[in-house]
């Protein structure tokens, strides 16, 4: 749409959509509210990944009256500009809170010009920095907090694991290294509303603090139970340098048997009944002891099991939750009820809808028909 061949009377001022916002939603800009933002809301999404940086798209009206007149309200950067802080909150909680990376413009045909602002939290400014370097006598959690420290980051960190003679970065940027710490010791991590680097181990315990209701709550849910790419049985091998031999381990179902609910039936050796047993091997020459390689075989089998049952669930309303955590589902009968593990939360809004949320959850069991 070329701008200039239409006048200023064809791009009116967009409705306010205050109508629509529930008034517990607030936007602030470097910690101060913006009315002028949350008027002119059209949409907004805020994901959260697990041990992935979170991201906020918003898009917001640019065309209205100004200062000098009628014209583009957004364009001279007062307002939303690269680095300042950007947060969405309800109920006085943060869904998310991050920095301005990215502007654009929107300029739809027969529609007032948008500026759509994308913000990611602290954790994508470990994306952006790579190394060289080692960890001598080290454990993951160490690694993990130099990190944090390397970036200006508080850090709390709920996890154990061995101590490690050498743990080394070899060119992978600081979040895919972090990424493979966590992993080793099958932890994830997150930004808190604080802004701390925190990190955890996977829950395996069957607690919920969320649950989740086909018929209730739900307004829309589907899940599958996919036997495909299970393993049976992962084998893990490695290399002990200063022993100068090879390290093996393996793991099977009872790597996450503590994560199956009464009377369920785990995906693996649902695989080994309907079409037979596979395993599968993974190697690294940084497997350098019997411990780490036990620790391999187990992480791997788990990952791996634990997409055997996958679904997406939406709400018709906003809730705060974070990947990683636990949510119960009930109502969609015996073998999909039961507790799952977040793997992403989806926060929408638009001037028709309103604010919703969707969680995409995964477990590796089926529950007994019924």
């Amino acid at each position: 749409m070329a701008l200039s061949s239409i006048t200023t009377t064809a791009l009116p001022v967009k409705p306010q959509a205050v109508a629509v916002l529930a008034p517990s939603i607030k936007l602030k800009i470097d910690g101060q509210e913006s009315s002028e933002l949350q008027a002119g809301l059209i949409d907004c999404v805020i994901e959260h990944r697990r041990s992935m940086p979170s991201t906020c798209v918003a898009t917001f009206s640019n065309w209205g009256t100004t200062a000098t007149g009628v014209g583009y309200l957004h364009f001279g950067r007062q307002l939303l500009d690269f680095g300042k802080g950007f947060t969405v909150s309800i109920d006085h909680g943060a869904l998310f809170h991050g920095r301005i990376a990215a502007l654009a413009g929107d300029f739809p045909e027969n529609a007032p010009p948008c500026i759509r602002v994308t913000s990611e939290d602290a954790l994508a400014a470990l994306w952006e920095r790579n190394a060289f370097r080692s960890f001598a006598d080290a454990t993951d959690a160490d690694v993990i907090q130099r990190i944090a420290a390397d970036h200006g980051l508080r850090a709390q960190i709920d996890m154990s694991g061995p101590k490690r003679s050498v743990i080394a970065q070899a060119g992978e940027s600081d979040l895919a290294f972090l990424q493979a710490c966590l992993g080793a010791a099958d932890a994830y991590c997150w930004i808190d509303a604080t802004g701390r680097l925190r990190a955890a181990r996977n829950p395996g315990g069957r607690e919920a603090a969320i649950v989740l209701e086909a018929g209730g709550n739900l307004r829309d849910l589907r899940i599958q139970a996919d036997a495909r790419g299970q393993s049976t049985r992962v084998q893990a091998r490695g290399w002990n340098v200063a022993d100068k031999a090879a390290t093996s381990a393996t793991a099977e179902g009872k790597s996450v048997a503590g994560e199956v609910g009464a009377g369920g039936t785990i995906g693996t050796a649902i695989r080994a009944t309907a079409f037979g047993v596979v395993e599968r091997f993974e190697g690294s020459p940084a497997l350098v002891s019997a411990a780490d390689t036990q620790t391999a075989a187990a992480v791997s089998f788990a990952d791996r099991a634990r997409t055997f049952a996958r679904g997406i669930a939406s709400l018709g309303e906003v809730r705060e939750a974070l990947p990683g955590r636990r949510v119960e589902l009930r109502g969609a009968g015996g073998l999909f009820n039961g507790v799952y593990r977040i793997e992403t939360v989806t926060h929408r809004f638009d001037t028709t809808g309103g604010w919703r949320s969707s969680f995409t959850i995964e477990r590796p069991w089926l529950g007994a028909a019924g």
